[in-house]
């Protein structure tokens, strides 16, 4: 019996294994036919790309939606570079009728698909794209019923586009990550929701059409395809043949099962344990090899490569196992198994406090590593490291020794012995310095001007807000560009382009970085006005570039740290000291590594000589970018006190924030004529008051109403011709509405939910402009101060 077991499982699981790879060619196929379709309708038809539509997408597809199992979804996207969008969004408006075209032949003419997006957008709608080119979806099937999913560019989300980008390198079919089905479900909204099956895995396949059908042709666009994971273990077994378990693993650490019953195949979930008994007859083998990610001319699977690979082991279940054998009596193991509990239990106990204690050490080296990570460069990072296990291997080796040699030692080398604690190296401190000589780099000092006074009406929760937005966008920068941040020093940021990997454009990295930091500290002291006061938005930044060679290493000691040296920091500083806010202030040896890279155009000569310490006078330069550049804001003052020269003008980055520029706040009154200043303060007080009227609202709505007689008194009043004038102006002031009693339990309505009038609005903001008109430009006495002091009631 027991050999008919396990004969007649290994003969079906290798039939499992090898079925479902069968499946997987045929219905990935499909993904591969439809492309090379693609590629031959377009050259037959004379078609430019990215200007193509496929002629009856959804009959194309609609085979596999009538199965039971198989592909959910098609996607058709091609490839349209950023010169190519506008002619392409035109060519999409044009050519949507493709989807009523398809509705039509599915016999779904009547419904409304609606219009097509004008543009291409991405998945977040307030996520910039940075890239070269978009992969906007073109076509899907099924036809979808609502048009809005089109045009969404699915390069902007992060598993299309690092699928897209592998398929650009291997040029061939590949298998994503497993994804369940909320996600297409909640970001396509193409698929009708199934409850019973939405927690299924699922993933999808890319395959990329080319131009032509030579080896070398250019890929032109993607097609996808949604793929649930059952498809390739469904009509497998035969009828009657029950209880094989398939878990599927990948190397991307997520896994799940399923159970063959018949041709059925049941999804168990990821966390599904199998009968250990039967271990002995697992197999195990690689799954769809044609969609992993390989090296060039070899077939060896490239493990660099951030990508998941699948393997299936089909077990054998007890359900299977009892066709073939019988329950007995099992006495004997069940005495010899009380006899060790005893001792089993010692075990567990002591296996749990060892991995208690194994857990807690490995979290604080990863803590501990995690914070080097963070100070220190990746090669300087390895070698502290080694030092760290080198200084632990001595420790050990001198603990091991024994008493008799220890004092051995010492009469044969006197008190050394006893200096068991201290270093090799000068002084007897440390070993080898860790430190390197970088000759070409290129080092940003960047200084945030106004800060000094700014941060002097201001609370520490403030400031430290502050700081941190600004510095925390400008690491994300310096991230994506290998830009290595050095150290802050209160407002001041240092970064350094050139180390620790050594590279020839690193000034033309550096000034790029330096321009993005000016973008987006105006974009974020915008945004940052409503809650950090009116005049945050004022704050700007002098940059100063340098290029030269420097030294860099740790400087150790009971804070260890990073840090440059030599004489181009010095006169980075100066070039940061000397220069402009919203300007990039650059020295003549960083304008000579720009003309080696054909940059040249960006610099221009500033007139006047600057005059350095230690340097004397020196020809320096203003870096200029044809397209995006900052604008220097008119009253910006240098940290000095001193008026700021004035460069050319050039467009701001618009306000993240919704109030500001919040139209439905600024309408003026006729003739009124304000700087833009003064209308940023009315536009921030305007927004405080009418959020204080709201919740006075509020609060007189969740109370009871107001006394009838409060109206008729009102009425009264109004109707009198003239008000006896008793020469005093206290004596004329009339209790008109009496407020009704305050109730600590009644429930408070929410201040947002109340709606103001718009002429009320405009009235206020009136009346704000009237105040503001009121002020002169004199110190701690004008219209900004006024505000500062509303801001701090």
């Amino acid at each position: 019996e027991q050999s008919d077991f396990e004969t007649q499982f290994r003969d079906f699981s290798t039939e499992i294994i090898e079925m479902s790879n069968k499946n997987a060619e045929d219905v990935l196929g499909k993904l591969i036919a439809i492309s090379e379709f693609i590629t031959s309708s377009t050259t037959g038809l004379q078609q430019t790309w990215p200007n193509v539509t496929v002629k009856n997408w959804d009959v194309l597809t609609t085979e596999d939606f009538e199965r039971t199992a198989g592909p959910e979804l098609y996607l058709f996207a091609p490839f349209v570079r950023n010169e190519e969008k506008k002619a392409w969004q035109e060519y999409a408006v044009t050519h949507q009728t493709w989807i009523r075209e398809d509705l039509f032949l599915r016999g779904m003419g009547d419904v409304d698909p609606g219009k097509i997006s004008e543009e291409v957008y991405a998945f977040n709608y307030d996520t910039e794209s940075f890239y070269d080119f978009s992969l906007p979806v073109w076509q899907v099937g099924p036809v979808p019923t609502n048009a809005d999913m089109i045009m969404l560019d699915l390069y902007t989300q992060a598993s299309f586009r690092r699928m897209v980008d592998d398929g650009l390198e291997v040029r061939h079919i590949l298998l994503s990550e497993v994804v369940d089905r909320t996600f297409f479900s909640d970001n396509i909204q193409t698929i009708e929701s199934d409850p019973s099956r939405d927690h299924h895995p699922r993933s999808f396949a890319a395959q990329p059409v080319f131009e032509t059908f030579f080896a070398d042709s250019q890929i032109s666009a993607f097609v996808f395809s949604v793929v649930p994971w059952d498809t390739y273990f469904t009509d497998i077994l035969p009828q009657g043949i029950e209880g094989f378990v398939v878990q599927v693993q990948d190397t991307c650490g997520s896994g799940f099962s399923y159970l063959l019953n018949g041709p059925e195949a049941v999804y168990l979930g990821e966390e599904y344990e199998q009968d250990a008994k039967f271990d002995y007859l697992v197999q195990t083998a690689d799954f769809a090899t044609f969609t992993r990610y390989l090296d060039n001319n070899t077939d060896v699977a490239n493990n660099d490569i951030q990508y998941c690979s699948y393997k299936i082991s089909v077990h054998a279940t007890s359900a299977y196992a009892d066709a073939f054998t019988t329950q007995k009596p099992m006495y004997l193991t069940i005495v010899v198994i009380l006899v060790f509990v005893f001792t089993a239990l010692v075990f567990v106990l002591y296996d749990y406090f060892v991995q208690r204690r194994q857990t807690k050490v490995m979290r604080t080296a990863e803590k501990t590593t995690a914070i080097v990570s963070s100070l220190f460069p990746k090669n300087v990072r390895k070698r502290i490291l080694a030092a760290a296990m080198e200084e632990d291997s001595n420790k050990k080796s001198r603990i091991s020794t024994s008493g008799k040699d220890k004092l051995k030692s010492f009469f044969d080398n006197g008190d050394e012995s006893r200096h068991d604690g201290a270093k090799s190296g000068v002084g007897g401190v440390f070993d080898k310095p860790i430190a390197d000589f970088f000759p070409e780099t290129t080092i940003m000092f960047g200084d945030l001007v106004g800060f000094t006074a700014w941060s002097s009406t201001r609370e520490p929760s403030q400031v430290f807000t502050l700081l941190e937005t600004i510095y925390n966008e400008f690491d994300r920068v310096a991230k994506r560009r290998k830009v290595f941040k050095v150290e802050t020093v209160g407002d001041c940021y240092v970064a350094v382009a050139g180390l620790p990997d050594p590279r020839k454009d690193h000034a033309v990295v550096m000034a790029r970085f330096a321009r993005e930091c000016l973008t987006q500290l105006q974009a974020l002291t915008h945004e940052l006005e409503v809650s950090l006061g009116p005049d945050t938005a004022d704050l700007a930044m002098r940059v100063g570039l340098h290029s030269g060679p420097v030294t860099a290493g740790v400087l150790r000691g009971e804070r260890a740290r990073f840090q440059l040296f030599g004489d181009t920091m010095n006169t980075a500083s100066r070039m940061e000291s000397t220069g402009v806010p919203n300007r990039i202030h650059v020295s003549a040896e960083f304008v000579e590594n720009l003309n080696k890279l054909g940059k040249s155009h960006w610099a221009i000569l500033r007139e006047d000589q600057i005059y350095a310490k230690g340097k004397g006078s020196l020809k320096t330069y203003f870096l200029e970018f044809q397209k995006d550049v900052m604008h220097n804001t008119s009253d910006a003052t240098s940290s000095n006190g001193e008026n700021s020269d004035t460069p050319r003008t050039l467009s701001k980055k618009k306000s993240l924030h919704p109030a500001a520029g919040n139209t439905s706040l600024t309408t003026e009154a006729p003739g009124d004529k304000i700087s833009a200043r003064v209308e940023r303060l009315v536009n921030w007080n305007l927004d405080l008051l009418c959020r204080l009227l709201k919740e006075i609202i509020a609060c007189r709505k969740s109370n009871s109403r107001v006394s009838p007689e409060s109206d008729m008194f009102l009425t009264a009043l109004e109707n009198e011709k003239s008000v006896a004038n008793t020469g005093n102006v206290i004596t004329e002031v009339k209790e008109i509405i009496k407020l009704p009693a305050y109730h600590k339990g009644r429930q408070q309505l929410d201040p947002e939910s109340i709606e103001l009038d718009p002429e009320v609005v405009q009235q206020l903001r009136a009346f704000i402009v009237s105040i503001s008109s009121l002020y002169h430009d004199n110190p701690f006495h004008n219209f900004e101060h006024a505000s500062h002091v509303t801001m701090s009631v």
